[in-house]
């Protein structure tokens, strides 16, 4: 298949929209697809895939004159504002094309202030971004996609809200790599003799972290030497300023530690002495990071929200509390932290995690829609 992949996200861009492009994009080559990334600058990573050179003030025309020369089968857009999105439609008309949803307005959207009431903070969040979340109401109907991509049973509930009945929403799991080995003894050494917690994720309201810090005071008197660590780049500074503020206002300063430009080496050593797992999220598209995590850190607490239930499953050291709620991230932790760890469960949810949630499975999902796609009707 020759498939034409459209983004107006940057190159630069890091985390699991990006992630996933990479994965989706070299597995396609990989098999031997034809395959065009139309972006201002390639993705780290990517492997057997042409570079397109995307002006987002000319998108339509260089999208025609691409599809005139390309000839694609079909025609991605791996991630899509509404208002290019709207621009784009045109020039796809009478062409096979599908779209990925990773999260709708007002969902995962920053307000820099307000932090210390989340009630507070929604409330004026949603209002800031109503003409947003109404304008996608109004475009994805017009546009019609002809197959839309989302990677959660929650995303999938929530893109059936802004699409007409009947309209094509296909849930493909995103997923984590092989589960890497343990980091040999250049590892950091454990900071305290209490337990380790860590979150990976960006810092932004929305991923909850200042509830992982109110959870973490409150477990500081049961387990004397807790450690929490933070791993993510700060999207919000007004937030990051917010968990300082609240670190130091709760004493934890000795037990709660930022690494807002860990690397990757960092990220997964943290992650191999963990005790605990936690990820906080008020909202979620899928959440990589748990992912990642779960096949790693023996327990895992999250947020019912975006995919984290389908990857806890009914695993026996893992747990999934309301989003927004403290207290019971704190209780779960307790109970956890109590609970005696059998590497045999670690092993098999490793290998449950494998069998649903594998790159190779994600590619294989895309190429099953393509292939039905060049099978149906070319749209009108």
């Amino acid at each position: 298949m020759k498939i034409l992949a459209v983004t107006d996200n940057t190159g630069y861009m890091t985390g699991g929209p990006a992630t996933a492009a990479v994965a989706l994009l070299s597995g396609l080559a990989q098999n031997g697809h034809e395959i065009e990334l139309a972006i201002d600058r390639p993705y780290a990573g990517l492997s057997g895939v042409k570079h397109l050179p995307f002006d987002l003030s000319n998108a339509a025309d260089t999208i025609r004159r691409t599809i005139a020369r390309f000839r694609p089968d079909v025609v991605h857009l791996l991630c899509m504002g509404q208002r290019n999105l709207q621009q784009l439609s045109g020039a796809l008309n009478g062409h096979r094309w599908v779209l990925t949803i990773h999260s709708l307005s007002p969902d995962e959207r920053i307000l820099r202030w307000c932090h210390y009431n989340d009630s507070l903070h929604y409330l004026l969040r949603n209002l800031r971004y109503l003409p947003n979340t109404l304008g996608w109401h109004m475009t994805l109907p017009s546009v019609r996609p002809p197959a839309t991509i989302v990677h959660s049973r929650m995303m999938h509930t929530v893109a059936s809200r802004f699409l007409r009945s009947g309209s094509k929403i296909a849930m493909i799991d995103l997923a984590a790599g092989t589960p890497s080995e343990k980091p040999s003894a250049t590892s950091p050494p454990r900071r305290s003799e209490g337990p380790h917690l860590a979150t990976v994720g960006g810092i932004a309201h929305s991923k909850g972290q200042h509830d992982a810090i109110l959870a973490t005071a409150m477990l500081r008197d049961d387990f004397p030497g807790i450690h929490h660590e933070f791993i993510g780049e700060v999207r919000d500074q007004t937030y990051f300023a917010h968990l300082q503020s609240l670190v130091d206002r709760l004493g934890l300063s000795q037990c709660v530690q930022f690494s807002p430009s860990a690397k990757d080496a960092v990220k997964l050593a943290t992650l191999h002495t963990a005790d605990l797992y936690i990820q906080p999220s008020h909202e979620e598209g899928f959440c990589l990071a748990f992912l990642e995590a779960a096949n790693i850190v023996p327990r895992i607490l999250g947020t019912a929200t975006g995919a984290i239930p389908e990857i806890v499953g009914d695993d026996p050291r893992g747990r999934v509390v309301p989003p927004r709620r403290p207290s019971a991230l704190a209780a779960a932790a307790r109970e956890l932290l109590n609970s005696a760890i059998d590497p045999a469960w670690l092993q098999a949810r490793q290998s449950r995690l494998a069998a649903r949630f594998s790159w190779a499975s994600h590619v294989a999902q895309h190429e099953t829609l393509y292939r039905e796609l060049m099978c149906s009707p070319a749209p009108a």
